[in-house]
């Protein structure tokens, strides 16, 4: 397995670079001025959370799993809302399952890495079902007879996983679970019957708690149009609001950057 250390390290640099051009916007902001400023900030804090929820993403997908219950039904219905705007709608059906063990942190990924990349070959096509039907749990995807399934799965841009990679990643993730592909087709299967070890990487709870961290404090931007509407706040507090912001993103951010430099140097 490729080490994605090195992605990591530099896609928080992309997002540090973000914090602190908003930094320097700040310095430069008056009240009376919010009108002209907040709209590009909130844009540079758009893209600091989309490079840093992607690393986040990443983190878990390749961390070690933390096998539990999980509900795929549960899991796949409530993904829809997670789904890029732009994005084709995929037709979504799914079934009644029982319970099944794996982490669902990583399922979770694994599904959404697959659907958003199946969706931009869709081009509208795309149908997925899920489903218990002759007691194996499944997840499938289908473009139907003349579509072809993607041969590379691309995490917004961070990161590039190969089929052969995504393989093991499910199979970590599903205690065992395999992936078939068939002509305009991909199955994620639940269950299997062995799980194969996976080569591991430098691994740092600190650093997927910095991640985290970073992540929950951008959120709110992760929507963000470019547009201010002054009112709703005295402009003081907007301008406290984006420095405290901007402060603790950089700390995490540094925190981040700091452990997987240290990871990576261990390697």
């Amino acid at each position: 397995m490729r080490s994605s250390i090195p992605v990591v390290a530099e896609v928080l640099e992309r997002c540090k670079d973000e914090l602190i051009d908003v930094g320097v916007m700040l310095g430069k902001t008056t009240p009376d001025h919010l009108d002209a400023t907040v709209p590009a900030m909130d844009l540079k804090l758009r893209s600091a959370y989309q490079v840093a929820d992607a690393c986040r993403r990443l983190e878990t997908l390749l961390r070690p799993p933390r096998p539990g219950q999980y509900d795929p039904a549960a899991l796949l219905r409530g993904l829809s809302g997670q789904l890029p705007v732009h994005a084709p709608d995929p037709g979504i059906e799914v079934e009644r399952m029982d319970l099944y063990v794996g982490d669902a942190a990583q399922v979770l990924e694994c599904v959404r890495l697959v659907l958003r990349n199946f969706q931009v070959e869709a081009q509208g096509r795309l149908q997925v079902l899920a489903t218990a039907r002759d007691g194996r749990g499944r997840i499938v995807f289908s473009l139907g007879s003349s579509g072809e399934a993607p041969g590379v799965f691309d995490l917004d841009g961070v990161y590039l996983f190969d089929l052969e990679e995504l393989r093991g990643r499910w199979h970590a993730a599903t205690h065992g679970g395999v992936v078939e592909v068939s002509p305009g087709t991909l199955t994620l299967y639940l269950e299997g019957d062995a799980e194969v070890p996976l080569p591991t990487q430098p691994y740092d709870v600190r650093r997927e708690a910095a991640l985290v961290s970073l992540t929950r404090r951008l959120r709110p931007w992760r929507g963000a149009i470019g547009d201010y509407e002054p009112g709703h706040a005295a402009p003081e507090e907007v301008i406290e609001l984006y420095r405290k912001t901007v402060a603790a993103a950089l700390e995490d951010a540094g925190r981040a950057v700091g452990l997987t430099g240290a990871a990576q140097a261990s390697t």
